[in-house]
């Protein structure tokens, strides 16, 4: 027969139409499995990234505590209490300089903001120096104090944990039976357990480790108590806002 002919009697070539919405869906399941073994594939790929960069943590956090040791040393005497006026404005200069932002060597606080942003995997390694008495840097408050390496690693933890946690500043409250002081990361750590914290956090997000520290710093404060209930809600006013955010 000729192709016209054939193209008449059946409606044109090919399969038929029962047949054509069988392929049809055929083609979808196959370009549906296609987009869920890239996604699978997708995902795998960025949990070993993710897996990777936990387990470099470690071996990369214990480089950069070393750093955090200072290449000099403390601030000379004519920096910290130099009184010349402005009889040589370049000691005048430095000595203003370190009194508002403290004395830190560019080579340790490039450390401390690198391991401030690797959060938490890194605590396991930092809680092994809290002990390091080697110089890292110098600061004033009340008086010049010069800081080890252990002092420089727990405020690098407090720095992750704490996130955008801003309670109150205090150092002593009147309450309901006395007074108190102002809890803190390190009474944590204490509390807990440093290395047991340190293992508890690697395994947690910074918001995870952020939101546990404010419901602990918040039982703490109801567990002093408050003298009024003005004083309560002042209290805990930023802590309730905080985890309202997180």
């Amino acid at each position: 027969m000729r192709a016209g002919y054939l193209a008449c009697q059946f409606g044109g070539f090919g399969p038929p139409a029962s047949l054509s919405s069988v392929v049809k869906r055929m083609n979808s399941m196959f370009r549906s499995l296609s987009c869920a073994v890239a996604l699978c594939w997708g995902c795998c790929y960025a949990l070993a990234g993710e897996a990777s960069k936990t387990n470099a943590a470690p071996s990369v956090a214990a480089k950069l505590v070393e750093q955090l040791v200072s290449p000099i040393g403390p601030p000379p005497e004519d920096v910290k209490d130099y009184n010349g006026g402005k009889a040589d404005m370049k000691k005048l200069e430095a000595h203003l300089k370190a009194l508002s932002e403290g004395w830190m060597d560019p080579q340790v606080a490039e450390a401390r903001q690198k391991l401030i942003s690797m959060g938490t995997p890194t605590f396991p390694e930092l809680v092994k120096h809290l002990d390091d008495k080697r110089y890292s840097y110098s600061f004033c408050s009340a008086a010049w104090e010069d800081l080890p390496v252990g002092y420089a690693v727990q405020e690098i933890m407090a720095e992750v944990v704490k996130g955008g946690f801003s309670p109150h500043g205090y150092k002593w409250r009147k309450n309901s039976i006395g007074s108190n002081g102002q809890p803190s990361f390190g009474q944590m750590l204490k509390e807990l357990g440093a290395e047991k914290y340190a293992n508890h956090a690697k395994g947690i997000t910074t918001k995870q480790a952020e939101k546990e520290y404010v419901l602990w710093y918040m039982e703490k404060e109801k567990g002093h108590g408050f003298k009024d209930k003005q004083q309560e809600e002042y209290i805990l006013a930023p802590c309730l806002k905080r985890l309202s955010e997180l």
